[in-house]
């Protein structure tokens, strides 16, 4: 973990406005948590721990998606305080990761292939306040 020593986070990620959230507040870590697609082509997850500076990033896929502002992930706080990333290649593959400890962006579960077969673009998340705290993935096909 580095102090954060300038007001520039990324220099070179991407998003679109259609996948979302693209920015979440985890109250229980007190951090600021993004995700966007760096200019390789991975997508990225970033958190700013507000009260100490501290700026942490990791990768919930190591090789590169497609170099395409729509592949930016899609970010969802689970109540576990894992962080669940789901974001695809633009009209293509889609694919999710959840982080592999709570309230942590730096290491990430194996990527899953959530649909073979099809194309998609634009991820967003959304948890619903079910007893079965029910997830939700919307996209385009």
């Amino acid at each position: 973990m580095a102090p954060l020593t300038t007001n520039i986070v990324s220099l070179n990620g991407v998003w679109t406005w259609f996948n979302g959230p693209r920015a979440i507040y985890d109250a229980a870590a007190d951090s600021l948590i993004w995700g966007d697609l760096r200019n390789d082509g991975v997508p990225a997850v970033y958190a700013w721990q507000l009260a100490d500076r501290r700026y942490l990033h990791g990768t919930p896929r190591p090789t590169p998606l497609q170099v395409d502002d729509h592949d930016n992930p899609a970010l969802l706080l689970l109540d576990t305080g894992e962080i669940l990333c789901a974001y695809s290649q633009h009209n293509g593959a889609a694919y999710s990761a959840r982080s592999t400890q709570p309230h942590d962006v730096r290491a990430w579960t194996t990527p899953v292939h959530a649909n073979p077969g099809f194309t998609d673009s634009y991820a967003w998340l959304w948890q619903a306040a079910d007893a079965e705290k029910t997830v939700y993935w919307m996209y385009r096909r």
